[in-house]
């Protein structure tokens, strides 16, 4: 590289030119973090290790809720932009991230928009902007997208796992927790024949990562033929689970149809993701509409989405587009249960789940769930099971 070239001034201009969080790495050690919002805490802290790891020129890195991270390496260090995304997070999903990088509270509302300010860029066109600077910072070498590696989280894990479990065939009853392609595909199967779309959703966001390089110059044909195939296998667990075979094969051809249609993997993933899910989602439905008006539908829908607000019914009859007591009335009526006990019991059983399976603190907790301080969250929570968080913690933790 021409010692005249100013890297920190190329990685302003990238994110400039992005939009998109853009940091400059030399010895391994941040340098340079250009945005145009400040974030109290880095989205890229729990890949960094992973991501300067990568080994190609350029590269991608793949990372949680269909977000992913261009990498640029040079011989003085690396240029990472991400997390980017075709489309916006929800916020839920904000929400989520937040309590996954223990954003302390005060700092949410910051974090989550700094998150929103982040430009929607398909992966494509990430990686375009990568070969040109590649071509500045690698001595004039030229770069095309069938050339990028992909550093990606599960192919490679899954085949070492599959090949330590053929090894030692014996260890593999022994070892419940070692993932195979079949327990993925299985799991995922079950979850939509039983319209089970929240611990679905739950599921793909804890898929364990590695780190690999892989080749992509056939992937993109790759990651097509498999969509063809999980669509296949979603669609007859869905009829399965009692949606109508013509909807059903109707729908996966207009999956299959959009997958074709598609050139860049990163659309192609986020297609496979809605896929499944509108699956799950159908199914789920079908269940609920055979006792539930599409009112009430809505409504569970909406505290599901919006489970870290601080819900009221209120709220959600304005969001709805109803008045108050005829939500409260139609709910009530439907489900035997009043709208508010709803709200306190799925907040109590995410923070059960929360409690059981996840580090974090009570008041991380608390404030996750949308309540006003963690006494709040004790109180109502202690009225529900009988039990303090940390009783209930400490009582199920390793059951």
């Amino acid at each position: 590289m021409d010692s005249k070239v100013d890297v920190s001034y190329i990685a302003t201009n990238l994110a400039n030119l992005t939009g998109v969080p853009t940091r400059l790495y030399q010895n391994q050690r941040q340098a340079l973090f250009r945005f145009v919002s400040s974030f109290p805490v880095d989205p890229i802290r729990p890949h960094e290790e992973a991501i300067l790891q990568a080994k190609g020129h350029v590269s991608y890195y793949l990372a949680d809720r269909f977000c992913y991270y261009g990498i640029l390496s040079f011989p003085e260090g690396k240029i990472v932009i991400g997390p980017a995304r075709q489309s916006p997070m929800s916020d839920q999903e904000l929400s989520d991230l937040c309590f996954e990088l223990d954003v302390p509270f005060v700092q949410s509302e910051d974090f989550k928009s700094a998150m929103k300010s982040i430009v929607g860029l398909p992966l494509s066109s990430l990686l375009q902007a990568l070969c040109v600077t590649n071509h500045i910072l690698n001595d004039g070498e030229k770069l095309s997208l069938k050339d990028i590696e992909i550093v990606e989280a599960t192919q490679t894990r899954i085949e070492e796992k599959l090949q330590r479990e053929s090894a030692d065939e014996s260890m593999k009853s022994a070892r419940p927790e070692n993932l195979s392609a079949f327990a993925i595909e299985q799991t995922m199967l079950s979850y939509v024949q039983k319209g089970q779309t929240s611990e679905l959703q739950e599921y793909f966001r804890q898929m364990p990562s590695a780190q690999s390089g892989i080749p992509s110059s056939d992937y993109v044909r790759y990651i097509k033929d498999t969509f063809v195939v999980a669509t296949t296998l979603v669609s007859r667990a869905a009829i399965q689970g009692g949606l109508n075979p013509d909807e059903s094969l109707s729908l996966s051809d207009s999956y299959i149809g959009e997958c074709e249609a598609e050139q860049s993997i990163g659309s192609i993933i986020n297609l496979q993701f809605r896929m499944v899910m509108d699956y799950s989602e159908r199914v789920e439905r079908l269940h609920i509409k055979e006792g539930y008006s599409q009112l009430v539908i809505d409504t569970i829908g909406y505290i599901r989405r919006n489970i870290s607000s601080p819900l009221t019914t209120e709220k959600i009859a304005m969001d709805l587009y109803v008045s108050r007591t005829y939500l409260s009335t139609r709910f009530k009526e439907e489900t035997g249960t009043a709208l508010y006990q709803y709200i306190t019991n799925a907040k109590i059983e995410n923070a059960k789940r929360l409690l059981r399976y996840t580090d974090r603190s009570l008041g991380l907790i608390a404030s996750h769930l949308g309540y006003s301080s963690q006494s709040h969250f004790a109180r109502v929570f202690k009225a529900e099971t009988k039990m303090t968080p940390l009783e209930y913690r400490n009582t199920y933790r390793n059951r």
